[in-house]
């Protein structure tokens, strides 16, 4: 579906800012890209997101793909609760938990900060990549009542942790991603957008109506 950026997200090359390490982690959590319409992922090697939006009169979180890979030139890193058994290769990753936390804009003394690390399951291939979903449920419900037209900058502070085969701890490096939360309502964004118009329908599995100020193109009413 053609899809129409009204505001124009801040697109930069390799924009996320990662937290200062004494040491290199083994594991790496990298860029930072909207997914695509048809739910593919983009290739965060080549293109990555300084900052991003929310409209939560549209779409009720905040999804992005990140690269996740490791240091370890032969490792393996898949995504699920516990290691495999018997599994011959003692420098698998296993990627268990995505840690968050929050700072606001104003600041709000009572934001929901996440109760403990969000359970991650799935596989993905060595130097793969990972959907991952940065604002939880309880913090939706809080920006949803208070963010309206002119927004609440929500700063994301995240990483992975997992373990290898062997049984080992590993933690990612640490990413900040600042998304600006806004919720005006769906038809008073259409009125704005396409006045004595509305928004074509959605065609894609993964409409991204709502987020990184995008949103549908415009067409005339159906015929009574």
């Amino acid at each position: 579906m053609k899809m129409n950026h009204f505001v124009i997200p801040a697109l930069m090359m390799l924009g996320l800012t990662t937290a200062c390490v004494e040491s290199t982690p083994i594991l790496q959590l990298k860029g930072g890209a909207p997914q695509n319409d048809d739910c593919s992922f983009p290739n965060t090697a080549e293109v990555s997101q300084l900052r991003g939006s929310v409209n939560l009169g549209f779409v009720g979180g905040y999804p992005l793909v990140f690269g996740v890979t490791s240091n370890v030139i032969t490792t393996a890193i898949e995504v699920s609760e516990e290691p495999v058994l018997g599994d011959p290769d003692l420098n698998t990753i296993y990627i268990t938990d995505l840690v968050l936390s929050y700072r606001t804009n104003p600041e709000f003394e009572n934001f929901p900060q996440p109760r403990g690390p969000v359970p991650l399951h799935g596989t993905i291939e060595q130097d793969g990549q990972l959907l991952l979903n940065l604002l939880t449920a309880e913090a939706v419900d809080f920006l949803d009542d208070r963010a309206g037209a002119g927004g609440i900058e929500v700063l994301v502070t995240m990483h992975l942790r997992g373990k290898r085969a062997s049984g080992d701890e590993v933690e990612s490096n640490e990413i900040t991603y600042p998304i600006t939360v806004t919720n005006v309502p769906y038809l008073d964004v259409q009125a704005a957008l396409c006045p004595g118009q509305v928004f074509e329908p959605r065609t894609d599995s993964c409409d991204q109506r709502g987020l990184n100020g995008s949103y549908p193109a415009c067409e005339d009413p159906p015929a009574p």
